[in-house]
């Protein structure tokens, strides 16, 4: 992990931190070895769909197995994933929207 919770942290929020370190690992790797099957051919895009196609196929193979094969359950877990992701994505384009928006304090002396 690269980086480790923080000591004064309730145990909760060192959870917390523990798993977001894991998801921000595993998201990393997973990145980084997109990036290296890709090398042969950066711009292709079948390979691209090729890639994230297989990675999708293993990641609902391993939420069949996890569910016990309820689709129901897959389809909540499945959607809840998308969901985060796109609501994080809103939410910080939303923030860099404000940040670009929001003018020097006064005093500024970059103003």
């Amino acid at each position: 992990m690269t980086r480790t919770p923080d000591s004064r942290a309730n145990a909760g929020q060192a959870i917390e931190d523990m798993r977001d370190a894991r998801v921000d690992e595993m998201r990393r790797r997973t990145t980084e070895w997109i990036q290296k099957s890709r090398r042969g051919a950066p711009n292709d895009a079948a390979l691209l769909a090729d890639i994230v196609s297989g990675i999708a196929a293993g990641l609902l193979d391993s939420l069949f197995v996890s569910t016990d094969g309820d689709a129901d359950q897959i389809r909540k877990t499945w959607g809840s994933f998308a969901e985060g992701y796109l609501d994080a994505y809103a939410e910080q384009k939303a923030a860099d929207a404000q940040e670009q928006s929001t003018p020097p304090a006064l005093g500024d002396a970059d103003a």
